[in-house]
């Protein structure tokens, strides 16, 4: 624990990747290190509700939905003009 007390003061605020399976350095720790500038990612495989998340095919969602838009505007158009 002294490391991410070291870590959480320094002035080039490095990152800081810390294994708690417990919970217990996120309880005595997380203050600190809010309060010291970081932002903190919480990954919780037990209790998917709790932690943050990351779902990579929403990075493309948007872009497909318009596709999808597009298409069914043009095959609307196709069907109007015959």
């Amino acid at each position: 624990m002294p490391k991410i007390y070291l870590n959480g003061k320094s002035t080039t605020k490095p990152n800081i990747i810390i294994t708690d399976p417990k919970g217990e350095l996120y309880n005595l720790t997380s203050g600190f290190l809010v309060e010291n500038g970081y932002k903190i990612k919480v990954i919780d495989f037990r209790n998917l509700e709790k932690g943050n998340t990351w779902n990579p095919l929403k990075l493309i969602y948007h872009d497909f939905i318009k596709i999808l838009i597009t298409n069914n505007e043009k095959e609307k158009i196709k069907w109007k003009i015959k």
